[in-house]
């Protein structure tokens, strides 16, 4: 399935976040990019970081950077994109795990509140 990346309403930004994982170099990257309702790049940031994380771990802590960045850039109306759908399933659903994921969701949802 080949999907292609749609603009923003006018009033909006579009932050897209992405992960890559290293095993065998046990690191991480985050990324994220944000365009505005013409595709216009406006922001973009990159963060490493050591050792191994689980993809869907890897995937909050970019969401959580994401959202952070964003508003130290005084940005607002914001849609975050992201590959990984469990993310956005358990926040919808307030399912917060006792795990290193629960940590990285609550902080999410104290973000998404404030």
């Amino acid at each position: 399935m080949i999907s292609k990346w749609a603009f923003p309403r006018k009033s909006c930004l579009k932050v897209d976040i992405d992960v890559a994982i290293d095993a065998s170099r046990s690191c991480s990257g985050l990324g994220m990019v944000v365009r505005d309702h013409c595709g216009t790049i406006l922001a973009l940031a990159v963060w490493r970081l050591e050792g191994y994380f689980d993809p869907e771990v890897a995937e909050a802590l970019a969401l959580r950077q994401a959202m952070v960045q964003c508003h130290l850039f005084g940005y607002d109306h914001i849609i975050f994109e992201l590959d990984c759908l469990s993310i956005v399933q358990k926040l919808h659903n307030k399912l917060l795990l006792n795990s290193s994921l629960g940590l990285v969701l609550s902080t999410l949802v104290i973000l998404i509140i404030a």
